[in-house]
């Protein structure tokens, strides 16, 4: 049978110039040069031509990975985009407006992996083999070593530097089959993978001593879920001895071992000569498909479009690593950020990524081509290379790991410890509940609203809520002139042995010493809170009774409390007005674990504590560089119990609501809050 010819729009693409690199270098001024209307989805959906069918192909795998989108509007005009330098810095494709990281992308003209004398665009390979290709994984990686410094291998650090705590490193030795202890820095992968539900084998007390004996492993192979097996068969087949998993390699009901395991989680990721990631299936009996017969299908890639040229349609990493179940796990993000070079198993292909290239199983090899510049779809993998400060990694780390899981809420600061103590030394400052305490008032603004309580944390940190979170605007990027102009609360921690402390000692960063928040009075600076003033000389107690033993520090400061009540509550996105004494809307307010609580239905005033100044309503105010009027507070709704306040919302008021406040405000109080 005949191929179908072009139709009518497409026929006026001009696919031959882009596929050879003719056109990168004209002026793209005007957007329309690049982009080409389809005609409505109906007419598409309906059509014979190739590139239509490509288009269609396309749009339904992105629906598939993207289930929150909705389905192309029968009557609306479909467009393609040609971005020339956004996949792999040089490589162009096709994207359909709207459908970010699904590409339409030309066929090599080479069946091999190698990217020859193609053409520059020319790159999607004609077919998917069954099998990985090993041999092409091993020179992913030997590119790597010889052109980059992407792995911190240990080999000139001691055992108990490149492991503090560590007597010992247990591995699987691939080559003997069995478990080993090693007291020496050693060349080794891991393997990052969800667990799941399936009956992982684990290694314990009673079986340590078997699994030690050279070949043990092999006696039992099908006893190991698929993807560790398969683990273990790719490790050995790219000729790296010693492959770390945790459910074999830490004592799995020994807490002492557990604990020292976790604690250095992160050197063991970040010290790996490469990390394979199981991004495919929902638990640990999904296998690596490619590695061994009968895992995956082999696929064509590429349908002819017109004479001599040749297209098909594939994925961004970064899309398929967000609808994945490895991406919402809470443990696994870690591993993936400090991992300096990883293999991505997706379901029917594979990734090689570093610090500096990429390399995907279904695009011909360029060595010359370093890895993806800019995502279009995840501001996460600019953060883990970013230049752009730790502050910035912070607030993208923090937004992407508090949407992910935890079986055990007690883990939700041990699964980001590795991170933070990293992110602590570049800030120069410590952590307290996962906050940076160089710039406290800044990270206490946790924007939500948070869907429900974590306990065992406190309520200021995001450590205590369950849901993503990000930061407030601040209304300026002077972080820094802010932190020293629009914040007065001086913050001390209470630790759970009863220790008043500073939060922050600006000793540890000098370039912090002129700003408010330590060794400063506790007296409200001067500030425009409307007419007539606020008496700070007197301060309202904190609670009648003393507070109950906590297991996290506690803060203590004080700040102006005010009285207001809350209207227009949107039940879907909990949030509503603060009103004043004269019933007219002075700020707004997200509402934390709205839908487990009763709090919010109370018609009396509600107890807000003024936080720091801002520019106005969140809904208003923009990043800028240019001074602006200070129109308004940041504000936190509390909630008392014993003695100690929680956290139950964030929003902004004006200034001027100050002095609408409900009696008992506004007063300066002292405040507990945990």
């Amino acid at each position: 049978m005949a191929q179908a010819d072009l139709c009518s729009y497409c026929d006026k693409i001009p696919f031959s110039e882009f596929a050879a690199g003719t056109r990168d270098d004209r002026r793209r001024v005007d957007k329309s040069d690049n982009t080409y209307c389809l005609g409505a989805a109906s007419r598409i959906l309906q059509s014979d031509c190739p590139f239509c069918l490509l288009a269609c192909e396309a749009t339904l795998l992105y629906r598939n990975l993207n289930s929150s989108r909705l389905p192309l509007s029968p009557g609306r005009d479909v467009e393609v985009v040609w971005a020339p330098r956004t996949v792999t810095r040089t490589r162009g494709g096709f994207v359909i407006t709207g459908q970010e990281d699904v590409w339409l992308a030309f066929g090599s003209d080479s069946c091999s992996s190698a990217s020859g004398a193609s053409p520059p665009h020319s790159y999607l390979l004609p077919k998917l083999p069954v099998e990985l290709d090993v041999s092409r994984v091993a020179g992913w990686i030997d590119h790597c070593t010889s052109h980059h410094i992407c792995v911190l291998f240990p080999h000139t650090m001691m055992f108990g530097e490149a492991f503090p705590g560590l007597r010992f490193l247990r591995f699987i030795d691939t080559i003997r089959g069995c478990i080993v202890q090693k007291t020496e820095p050693v060349q080794y992968a891991v393997l990052s993978y969800v667990w799941g539900s399936y009956p992982t084998f684990r290694l314990t007390k009673a079986n340590l001593d078997k699994l030690m004996v050279p070949g043990a492993l092999l006696e039992f192979p099908r006893r190991l879920p698929r993807t560790l097996q398969d683990a273990i068969l790719l490790a050995k087949r790219l000729n790296i001895r010693f492959l770390w998993v945790d459910a074999l390699c830490l004592l799995q009901n020994s807490s002492d071992d557990l604990e020292k395991g976790v604690n250095v989680m992160d050197q063991i990721y970040e010290r790996a000569w490469i990390s394979i990631v199981a991004a495919n299936g929902h638990d640990s009996n999904a296998g690596l498909p490619g590695v061994q017969p009968g895992e995956r299908a082999g696929r064509v890639l590429v349908k002819q479009v017109k004479q001599g040229v040749s297209m098909g349609v594939y994925v961004g990493t970064e899309l398929q690593l967000q609808r994945s179940v490895y991406e919402t796990r809470a443990w696994t993000f870690q591993e993936h950020v400090l991992s300096r070079r990883i293999l991505y198993f997706f379901p029917d292909s594979v990734v090689f990524r570093c610090r500096e290239s990429e390399f995907l199983e279904v695009c011909a090899d360029d060595p010359t081509l370093g890895r993806q510049e800019a995502s279009l779809t995840s501001m996460l993998a600019d953060a883990i290379i970013t230049t752009d400060g730790p502050a910035h990694q912070y607030e993208v780390f923090l937004l992407y790991y508090t949407r992910r899981a935890l079986t055990n809420d007690a883990d939700a600061l041990r699964a980001m410890a590795g991170i933070l103590r990293r992110l602590s030394h570049k800030l120069r400052c410590r952590m307290l509940q996962g906050l940076p305490t160089s710039q406290f008032d800044r990270y206490v603004l946790l924007r939500g609203p948070a869907a429900g309580r974590r306990r065992g944390f406190p309520s200021y940190s995001w450590a205590g809520w369950r849901d993503s979170l990000g930061f407030l605007r601040i209304g300026t990027i002077d972080t820094r002139g802010w932190l020293r102009d629009q914040t007065w609360i001086v913050w001390y921690k209470g630790s759970p042995a009863g220790v008043v402390s500073p939060v922050w000692d600006p000793a540890e960063n000098l370039e912090f010493v002129p700003f408010r928040g330590l060794r400063t009075s506790r007296t409200m600076p001067t500030l425009d809170l409307g007419p007539g003033p606020v008496d700070t000389t007197e301060t309202s107690q904190a609670g009648a009774e003393p507070p109950r033993l906590y297991p996290y520090h506690l803060l203590q400061f004080w700040t102006i409390v005010i009285y207001v009540k809350l209207q227009n509550i949107d039940v879907f996105w909990p949030r509503g007005d603060l009103i004043g004494t004269d019933g007219r809307r002075c700020g707004r307010l997200g509402l934390d674990g709205f839908h487990e609580t009763t709090f919010f239905e109370s018609e009396r005033p509600f107890e807000v504590i003024l936080l720091s100044e801002s520019q106005g309503d969140e809904d208003e105010v923009h990043w800028t560089v240019r001074p602006r009027e200070w129109k308004a507070y940041h504000v936190m709704v509390i909630e008392w119990h014993g003695g100690v306040a929680e956290r139950r919302g964030l929003g902004t008021v004006l200034k001027s609501a100050v002095h609408r406040s409900f009696s008992p405000g506004p007063v300066w109080k002292e405040v507990i809050m945990g």
